[in-house]
């Protein structure tokens, strides 16, 4: 809970100085470039957490992938090593893109299919819920989970529109188990 904290001041230090900097957007593109590479290569996120691994070496290897950085990514990877939480990088990229998205007023759109949608689809998504709510600053996502079996389940914020087979079919042993279809 500390770690997400501490990520989560850096991340906020770190949109801060971009705001300043008039480098919101490159920084936000550094950043899920960052998160991308760490949540594709498991063997570099243990680099980063590994207590053995010196932080000089980690910064030299996090200098070397990355060596187009723009100079705030790089200053906050000093930063990082001087105080000793290279650890935190993968959290403090995900708090920044959470940041970035509330300073853009940019909402996720979470569709998760039993397969992946088509790009026609995911725009028919998205007309619908810009007709719906009325904004038009969203981003939709498309996670993958073969267990919901087909349909969809739409998560925007809070809110969640099931309507999935698997939760159609729990729903139908429900009242199975219920016997709401035996007269009494």
């Amino acid at each position: 809970m500390q770690k997400i904290r501490a990520a989560k001041r850096y991340a906020k230090a770190l949109l801060d100085y971009a705001i300043e900097k008039q480098q919101v957007d490159i920084v936000f593109q550094e950043m899920t470039n960052l998160l991308k590479v760490m949540d594709e290569n498991i063997e570099f996120q243990r680099l980063l957490l590994s207590p053995i691994v010196k932080s000089n070496v980690k910064r030299n290897v996090l200098v070397h992938i990355f060596p187009d950085k723009s100079d705030l990514v790089r200053q906050l990877i000093e930063v990082l090593v001087r105080n000793k939480r290279l650890s935190l990088t993968k959290n403090i990229a995900k708090a920044y893109i959470e940041l970035y998205n509330e300073y853009k007023q940019k909402r996720i759109v979470q569709v998760t299919t039993a397969e992946p949608i088509s790009d026609l689809l995911k725009d028919q998504f998205l007309q619908k819920i810009k007709q719906l709510t009325g904004n038009s600053n969203f981003e939709l996502r498309n996670k993958i989970d073969q267990n919901i079996i087909g349909g969809f389940i739409l998560r925007v914020g809070d809110i969640q529109y099931n309507a999935s087979i698997s939760y159609k079919l729990l729903a139908i042993k429900r009242n199975f188990e219920e016997n709401l279809f035996i007269q009494k």
